[in-house]
């Protein structure tokens, strides 16, 4: 991501999700990797996204079926968040 603003440690980035919003012609690796790194940047801002998010970002509510999904990008964002830590990024 791009540093927004001109203070470089303002410490707030800008991430594309153009290729998360075409989830239709993605594979689920893609989905999940761009929707949990949006999750962990949210997450270093102090903001947990709501169950809204989602719902937004589906373009419906939220089902049984979806709960795989979300796990998914809650594992992984977890992960991207470990190895920030370990790797001091």
């Amino acid at each position: 991501g791009v540093p927004a603003g001109d203070d470089p440690a303002c410490g707030l980035y800008v991430i594309d999700l153009g290729r998360a919003a075409r989830k239709r012609r993605l594979s689920r690796h893609w989905i999940v990797k761009d929707l949990a790194q949006f999750c962990f940047s949210a997450r270093r801002l102090g903001v947990d996204l709501p169950p809204q998010f989602f719902e937004r970002w589906l373009g419906r509510a939220t089902s049984a079926t979806d709960a795989r999904l979300l796990r998914a990008v809650e594992r992984k964002s977890w992960s991207i968040e470990r190895h920030s830590r370990k790797n001091a990024l």
